[in-house]
């Protein structure tokens, strides 16, 4: 699963989750146009599914603060593919 998946190891990294079909991609990017698969997995999915974002500090001892900024949901129906 993409559970498995470490997209964000630095925090200036942009992830991109992308689903066509039953196949779930998750990618990432140092500079927003050149993307590189981090993993890919075949799945079975309802029509409409929910994906959450998560961080985490790394440490028991340690809280995390982070800000998700430019995120895009673009239906399946269309081409392009969300960058964030």
């Amino acid at each position: 699963m993409l559970a498995n998946m470490n997209l964000a190891q630095e925090a200036w990294e942009q992830n991109n989750i992308a689903r066509f079909g039953a196949m779930l991609q998750g990618l990432v990017s140092l500079d927003g146009t050149n993307w590189t698969l981090i993993s890919s997995n075949s799945l079975t999915m309802a029509t409409n599914i929910y994906i959450g974002l998560a961080v985490a500090s790394g440490s028991n001892q340690t809280l995390n603060t982070s800000t998700f900024t430019n995120l895009t949901v673009i239906p399946a129906k269309s081409s392009a593919v969300t960058k964030n």
